[in-house]
């Protein structure tokens, strides 16, 4: 008979206990939680090397339970996101970060390797917690970046974001992008974006805890979705450094509409999430 520890069976019934009240990704949220309550790692854990759950560990569980059954995201109640392998910290209205987002990350580490600067200089709009930026410059020593929100929330948690080992590199600041665009030099290689690019009518279709937890002026992109990407089209070209590129995530098939605005771009393409998703828009003016 194999024997199961007692941090186990804390992890199996966290997990059992969000199956139950219909949590989608109920195993992966109980395995953070376990961790995080416990201290621990999702290994120690299976390997019995975890201490035993104690009844301040229980109580603790049941107040997470509470918060995240209201609706409230995970990454709220416990204070940070897991994204590219790295914790950030997030509050209550910030946006979290989500998993897609990787594949932006993925693709800029990729156009680095092959840029002959020295030293690349990223310039990220819509920056929110500062998990793109930060996560493309633990990739790439050799990098430096700008981050831009309006949210001084969302900087709150970059700013503190920052003090991850090999973050230094990341300067962040509390601005409007138009007004940013219409001040920087010519001085980056690349520049990032995640924009919000939810249709004003699609909002309702959000689940709850994303209406009613997450930033509206970070999810609402307009009537149809695209007005940050029409000041992106606008305004980036002028402050890239000749060769340089745009990484912008986009929504849910909205690849033809982001394509047609930046038609006056001289290369404009897109790459797929894991799904087949159409999910970053590359372009170079």
């Amino acid at each position: 008979m194999v024997h199961t520890s007692p941090a186990e069976e804390f992890l199996e019934t966290v997990t059992q206990r969000l199956k139950d009240e219909g949590i989608e990704e109920y195993r992966q949220e109980g395995h953070i939680i376990a961790e995080s309550v416990l201290e621990t790692d999702y290994t120690k854990i299976r390997a019995g090397l975890a201490d035993i759950p104690t009844a301040e560990h229980e109580d603790r569980v049941d107040d997470i339970l509470s918060r995240r059954l209201s609706g409230e995201p995970l990454a709220h109640i416990l204070g940070f996101a897991h994204f590219y392998g790295h914790k950030f910290r997030v509050a209550s209205g910030v946006l979290v970060p989500r998993p897609e987002s990787e594949v932006l990350v993925e693709a800029v580490v990729s156009a680095i390797d092959l840029l002959e600067a020295e030293s690349p200089r990223i310039l990220d709009l819509y920056t929110g917690c500062g998990n793109i930026l930060i996560s493309i410059l633990l990739e790439c020593k050799r990098a430096s970046g700008l981050g831009i929100d309006y949210d001084s929330v969302s900087l709150d948690c970059a700013q503190q974001n920052r003090e991850i080992p090999g973050a230094s590199g990341a300067e962040f600041r509390l601005s409007d992008v138009i007004d940013e665009l219409g001040k920087l030099e010519r001085e980056f290689n690349i520049v990032t974006a995640n924009p919000p690019y939810i249709a004003t009518d699609e909002i309702s279709d959000l689940q709850v805890e994303v209406l009613k937890h997450e930033n509206y002026d970070a999810l609402v992109g307009g009537a149809d979705g695209l007005d940050h990407f029409r000041v992106l089209a606008d305004g980036v070209q002028r402050i890239l450094i000749q060769g340089g590129l745009l990484f912008c995530e986009i929504g849910y098939r909205q690849e033809e509409s982001v394509a047609d605005i930046f038609k006056k771009w001289g290369d404009v393409g897109f790459i797929p999430d894991l799904n087949g998703i159409m999910r970053v828009l590359i372009a170079r003016p």
